[in-house]
């Protein structure tokens, strides 16, 4: 059984042209900026099965300013001491039917594949492990056309964690739709993007270790976790990417800086005041790309 029409879990199920046709939606609900109520009388399960700050609230706000209910259901809930914990496939399949849509962010991805696959409402994955976060690609293409409507020859940095950015995998592979003049994959060594993902893009890629902006049209910073044991990375070592005013001056004049956020210290604040810098835009402006996939998922679905 596959995922109710509607749902969103992969950044690939969409099509080039569908992908336009939100980020259109997204940009007349941004132009509009008044509480249509065109999801009225619905209901949106927030299940979140993993912390969450932007992808949660922005949801949920998005859904409220158009008209939907929400109710949260939140990792706590599954704690140890409390209740005996079932499956979040089981819980999907049990209680689906008192939403008419959900929003599922949980550590394992094989897990959001499943629940998607037995529910039987639209399901929207909202961050699966370190695999997709495919609205979050959609916010990301949605500023890059701001910064160039066509969306494509454009020269982008993506920095970071890139074995286990879910946002990095889900934007590089939605640049798929829209090929990049060049793209510069700039990680630890450790922690380049894995050679299967890289190999199945369908543009050139350049592997650097070292920041590399000179030319750049956008860079996009996907974080580098404070992460533990063997993953843990030195702040000397982390200190090699970070953004910085002097850094930045390699930087186009006309660039943009983007980052899902949140940020540890992979971004200096006093970037902020650059008017390259437009992580906090982009993060506003996700409210109406998500109204748009959740039109998609409650009305057009």
């Amino acid at each position: 059984m596959g995922a109710a029409p509607g749902s969103l879990l992969r950044i690939g199920e969409l099509t080039r042209e569908s992908v336009l046709g939100l980020l259109d939606r997204a940009e007349w609900l941004r132009a509009n900026r008044c509480g249509w109520p065109s999801l009225a009388g619905r209901v949106v399960g927030m299940f979140f099965f993993q912390p969450s700050t932007r992808t949660r609230l922005g949801f949920t706000a998005a859904a409220v300013r158009f008209g939907a209910g929400t109710v949260d259901l939140l990792e706590s809930r599954f704690a140890e001491g409390m209740s005996r914990p079932e499956s979040a496939e089981d819980t999907v399949r049990s209680v689906s039917t008192y939403f008419d849509a959900l929003v599922l962010r949980h550590p394992d991805a094989c897990v959001v594949q499943c629940a998607a696959a037995s529910a039987d409402i639209p399901v929207i994955n909202a961050g699966a492990g370190d695999d997709e976060h495919p609205t979050q690609a959609l916010i990301d293409l949605f500023a890059l056309r701001r910064l160039n409507p066509e969306l494509t020859g454009l020269r982008i940095g993506v920095v970071g964690d890139l074995a286990a950015s879910r946002s990095a995998h889900s934007l590089l592979r939605a640049l798929d739709f829209f090929p990049p003049a060049e793209v510069r994959l700039i990680s630890p060594p450790e922690r380049r993007l894995a050679t299967e993902l890289r190999s199945s893009l369908a543009y050139p890629t350049e592997e650097l270790d070292r920041l590399a902006l000179g030319g750049l049209d956008v860079v996009y910073i996907a974080g580098l976790p404070e992460h533990c044991g063997a993953d843990h990375m030195p702040a000397p070592a982390r200190a090699r990417y970070r953004l910085t005013p002097e850094r930045i001056r390699e930087l186009n004049p006309d660039a943009a800086i983007l980052c899902p956020l949140p940020r540890i210290d992979e971004i200096d604040p006093a970037v902020d005041d650059d008017p390259r810098a437009r992580y906090f835009a982009q993060s506003r402006d996700g409210l109406f790309v998500r109204a748009a996939v959740l039109e998609r998922a409650l009305i057009d679905g």
